[in-house]
C-alpha cells in the first residue's frame, strides 16, 4: 500500500474543512462566535425573566 493510495482515499474537501475548522478554533474566531451567541442568549433570558416573577405566577394561578 503506497502513500499515494492513502491520499486518494480521503477527499481533498475533508482536508480543507479540517484545516479551516482547526484555524477557526486556534485563531479564536470560534470563541468570539460562542461569546456572541452566549450574549444574545443571556439578553433573551433577561427579556423573558419578567414572565417568571412570583407576581406573574400568582396571577396565572388566579386565572386557573
Amino acid at each position: 500500500m503506497s502513500r499515494h493510495w492513502v491520499i486518494r482515499l480521503i477527499p481533498l474537501e475533508a482536508f480543507v474543512v479540517a484545516a479551516l475548522l482547526g484555524w477557526l478554533i486556534t485563531s479564536g474566531v470560534w470563541r468570539v462566535e460562542r461569546g456572541a451567541l452566549d450574549a444574545s442568549r443571556s439578553a433573551l433570558y433577561a427579556n423573558l425573566s419578567p414572565l417568571f416573577t412570583p407576581e406573574v405566577r400568582h396571577w396565572e394561578k388566579d386565572i386557573v
